[in-house]
């Protein structure tokens, strides 16, 4: 749209200028990177991809263009929840300007003549308002005052414009807002995790030019966060894998299905005391915004040990005391996957853990023995039928093959419903029909890799996620020596940190956005042998600093729990006593 272009932000303030008004205004030393994405924003002559690990500071590139914009300038940030939306407009508060969040709640016409009297700072929306026909931001947008007003609209976790286009139709639309608004207001998209495909579909659907195009990419590793890879042992539908949880500190479990949230919900807390059993919450976008809000109040406080959820949880979310992430089968993309485990060690100074649990079928060893089996089970089935005579009659043939034969116990770590009843075999030879199990899963390549990233001889698992978001050539990635090598291999290109360029006064740059060595933790799960605390004999309510147990989940053994402290409150630690998995994390 022509005419009404904002042209009084084009003498565009310099990296120290930035730096200073930042740091005066919020106490907030800004990286080079964010510097240089605000200045982007600030020119006002492209549209931006900005790409930085979860925790790196994106959202502070929202809100530093206020400080340089003209009276009355508005920031749009399109969000995919609204809980984030909720927690972006109190972090704007705590920075001396008023936002407000619009979803169907309060998409009033007195929200939208405060908005466009410029009562706010900032308008933080859903794609379904924004897009909405007829609705209050289609209506201010027609008000050339109000469109020279905005300075940027920024799209927080832009990926979602790609990977939750097909069920939310409103991101298909965003697109149009390149001919409703005026040519120089920037759109922004901002995520942790951005592959070239979905680098491609963002640009097909919002209509971004490459010669109109800055990217800003720096690496999404979170070398803070250790890396596990578990295969399943149990069966999937008893959830006893998941279990080891309960010694931890906060965790998320995240699954891929809301029913499967709650069966393990029903698995895990079963034994648990009464009291305790409520600070176990399966979470997901059917509770009302009331109980979400409660809900991860709890879990900042500790009162709450840990959520059942599904991504209604929140890309983005900013809550610092989560140690634990935990992703419930191999379900998701690389991407979410990644997403997810960005939620914990949300400060870069902090460690996590973050834990796949896949399903034995998707290693190579376990693909390799099933094939051996089929092999063996065809070549078998493909001998002469064996003739033997019995007394007084003729020959009679036997063929031993049943194609509904049990390939494991429930002991394979299946699930029982994936197995088909042991039916006759000349109904199955009619139907034609079989088991669940001999279907091959298909994954993400990506994913596949970073599944069996050991197997497959890697030397660190971090690899196949490197690979997959361009890490090599982030202009912001440190290498670390554990990886060098590994580029040079997989890669065949390293890209020098700007991180010394951020901060030249110290001798090894800037300590925010210096990716720090990745460090050989190891994480133990325990799978046989857990001494738990036992439920108190005494009529008292156990104190909420203990996590008590009615009847222990796993054999008691005589070994001694060391507290651990959380939020003021103690909590019995992991033991190692009696057999147990010990696991590498990040590397092998």
């Amino acid at each position: 749209m022509e005419g009404d272009s904002n042209n009084a932000s084009l003498n565009v303030p310099t990296v120290e200028e930035i730096r200073k008004r930042t740091e005066q205004a919020w106490k907030v030393r800004p990286c080079l990177w964010q510097i240089e994405v605000v200045q982007a924003i600030l020119r006002r002559d492209a549209d931006i991809i900005s790409i930085a690990g979860t925790g790196m500071g994106k959202t502070l590139t929202f809100w530093m263009p206020l400080l340089f914009a003209p009276p009355g300038g508005l920031q749009v940030i399109v969000t995919p929840l609204n809980l984030l939306g909720e927690q972006q407009v109190a972090i704007l508060e705590k920075y001396g300007y008023k936002g407000i969040f619009i979803s169907s709640d309060n998409s009033t016409p007195s929200n939208w003549h405060d908005i466009e009297s410029g009562v706010y700072n900032a308008l933080v929306i859903n794609p379904e308002m924004l897009m909405k026909p007829r609705g209050g931001f289609q209506r201010l947008t027609q008000n050339p005052s109000f469109r020279r007003r905005i300075i940027s609209v920024i799209f927080d976790e832009g990926h979602c414009i790609s990977t939750w286009s097909s069920f939310r139709h409103e991101y298909k639309e965003v697109g149009s807002l390149k001919y409703t608004l005026p040519a120089d207001i920037p759109r922004v998209v901002t995520t942790a995790t951005m592959t070239d495909a979905t680098l491609d579909e963002i640009k097909r659907i919002l209509h971004l030019q490459n010669s109109r195009l800055k990217v800003f990419h720096c690496s999404n590793d979170r070398p803070n966060i250790h890396l596990t890879i578990i295969k399943m042992k149990s069966p999937r539908n008893s959830y006893e894998d998941l279990k080891f949880v309960l010694l931890n500190e906060t965790f998320l479990i995240f699954f891929d299905d809301i029913s499967h949230s709650i069966e393990a919900h029903r698995a895990l807390t079963k034994d648990l005391s009464p009291s305790d059993r409520k600070r176990i919450v399966w979470f997901n976008s059917d509770m009302s915004m009331t109980f979400k809000e409660n809900t991860i109040k709890g879990l900042a406080s500790g009162e709450v040990w840990g959520l059942l959820t599904t991504d209604s949880f929140g890309m983005g979310l900013d809550l610092p005391n989560i140690k634990l992430v935990v992703q419930w089968r191999a379900t998701c993309s690389l991407t979410t996957l990644w997403q997810r485990f960005g939620r914990a060690g949300r400060d870069p100074k902090s460690e996590a853990t973050a834990v796949f649990l896949v399903e034995k079928e998707l290693f190579d060893d376990e693909k390799q023995k099933a094939a051996t089996k089929r092999g063996a089970k065809q070549r078998k089935k493909s001998q002469p039928a064996k003739r033997q005579r019995t007394t007084g009659g003729p020959a009679l043939t036997f063929i031993s093959e049943n194609p509904h034969e049990q390939e494991e116990s429930n002991s394979s770590g299946t699930d029982s419903e994936d197995e088909l009843p042991r039916t006759a075999p000349a109904l199955a030879a009619k139907t034609g029909q079989n088991s669940k199990r001999s279907r091959q899963r298909e994954i993400d390549a990506d994913l596949d890799e970073f599944i069996n990233a050991k197997q497959r001889g890697l030397p660190c698992v971090r690899v196949p996620v490197a690979k997959s978001f361009k890490n090599d050539k982030a202009c912001e990635y440190q290498i670390c020596g554990l990886l060098a090598n590994v580029w040079h291999t997989h890669m065949n290109t390293l890209t020098a940190s700007k991180h010394l360029l951020c901060d030249s006064s110290k001798p090894d740059g800037c300590p925010r956005c210096r990716l720090p060595l990745v460090s050989a933790a190891t994480f133990t799960i325990p799978h046989t042998s857990v001494a738990l605390p036992s439920h108190p004999s005494s009529p008292a309510e156990p104190q909420p600093s203990q996590r008590s147990y009615s009847t222990p989940w796993m054999p008691s053994t005589t070994s001694s729990t060391t507290p651990s402290t959380h939020g003021g409150k103690t909590r019995p630690s992991r033991t190692t006593a009696g057999p147990s998995s010990t696991i590498l994390a990040a590397r092998w």
